[in-house]
């Protein structure tokens, strides 16, 4: 969580006073608390409620949290979180953090107890993924509710040329372009709105095919695994087309909601 803040030296795991002058709240760093580990006491609920009194031991973010759920521990594995967003993240080892020289960021990723490694993930995140579905819901009132895409899409077995780019706010992860806008190309009058279904499906998996090739590219190697959750994971079409584009078996827990 402290990396978070950008206030935090990875390497160090400290709070990192350059920073902290470059975000303008360096009158506050004395009020900054220590920095502990994922999973240690660091003091007990005081608040006279029926918790009063209880150990607070355990402090991680959703995505980390996630990892740690679908329990990706070791390196090379990776987990993408399909939710508003498309977030992922692969483990890239104990020790010191690994910088990316393909457009992803290096993170924090979890440290069981004040006396154990710290471990370190490649991050990159998709901006649009049910939000991409909703727009195809509500602004162009193509389904009823979001689950049906992925029976329209099942409809047909491709999209017949039609490609979608779903950068409504930009691109992320691994591209950085805040000047990109969501662009739909090969539009014909064979297509339809099963067409357009699929497209919007296979966009999201296409642009998680790119943040996935960009963390093989930073370690060298394929990824051991792909484990998914989030609600839009509950689309087999999508995790079909995923686990195609990445030529890997792509694993879903029964319970989507790791975070």
């Amino acid at each position: 969580n402290a990396s978070r803040t950008m206030m935090m030296d990875l390497s160090s795991r400290q709070w990192d006073a350059a920073s902290i002058e470059a975000l303008g709240v360096g009158v506050a760093k004395d009020a900054l608390p220590q920095i502990t580990s994922c999973a240690e006491v660091i003091g007990t609920i005081s608040d006279g409620g029926p918790l009063d009194g209880a150990p607070l031991s355990g402090l991680i973010g959703d995505q980390q949290s996630a990892m740690v759920g679908q329990r990706c521990f070791g390196v090379g594995q990776a987990k993408i979180t399909y939710g508003t967003g498309c977030f992922m993240l692969v483990n890239s080892g104990a020790g010191a953090p690994k910088p990316s020289k393909h457009g992803l960021l290096s993170t924090a990723l979890y440290q069981f107890g004040p006396n154990a490694e710290p471990y370190y993930a490649l991050e990159g995140a998709v901006a649009s993924c049910a939000v991409g579905i909703n727009w195809f819901k509500d602004s162009l009132r193509m389904i009823d509710t979001a689950p049906e895409i992925s029976k329209l899409a099942g409809e047909v077995d491709s999209t017949d040329g039609l490609v979608f780019v779903s950068a409504f706010s930009g691109l992320l992860a691994p591209h950085w372009r805040d000047d990109a806008r969501g662009t739909l190309v090969g539009l014909t009058f064979a297509h339809d709105r099963r067409h357009m279904a699929r497209a919007v499906l296979e966009g999201i998996a296409f642009q998680a095919k790119d943040v996935i090739g960009a963390m093989e590219a930073d370690t060298g190697t394929s990824l051991a695994g792909l484990r998914v959750d989030g609600g839009v994971s509950l689309s087999n079409e999508l995790l079909q087309m995923q686990s195609d584009l990445c030529n890997t078996p792509v694993e879903r827990p029964k319970d989507v909601e790791t975070t």
